[in-house]
């Protein structure tokens, strides 16, 4: 199993959880500004559930986790919990 990226946890709709206003203009400005506000949108959950080879520590399967606005959801087959 290989994973390029953390994943996300917060608003979808926000950049790097803030609200995307002040963020955009300084993009496309190109110049500092006021600070950043944290985005108060509903929060997104993005990551994977990986099952592991007790004995070589290899990944066994790999499934997504998706939860919240913006995003197919998507829950692994397996409990979370389940062993």
């Amino acid at each position: 199993a290989f994973q390029t990226d953390a994943g996300m946890c917060g608003d979808y709709a926000s950049i790097i959880g803030f609200a995307r206003e002040e963020p955009m203009r300084r993009l496309i400005e190109k110049t500092p500004g006021s600070r950043w506000r944290a985005a108060e949108g509903e929060g997104s959950l993005a990551g994977i559930l990986v099952e592991t080879e007790d004995a070589t520590g290899l990944a066994r399967s790999i499934e997504p986790l998706r939860l919240g606005p913006g995003l197919p959801e998507a829950m692994p087959r397996r409990g979370m919990d389940a062993r």
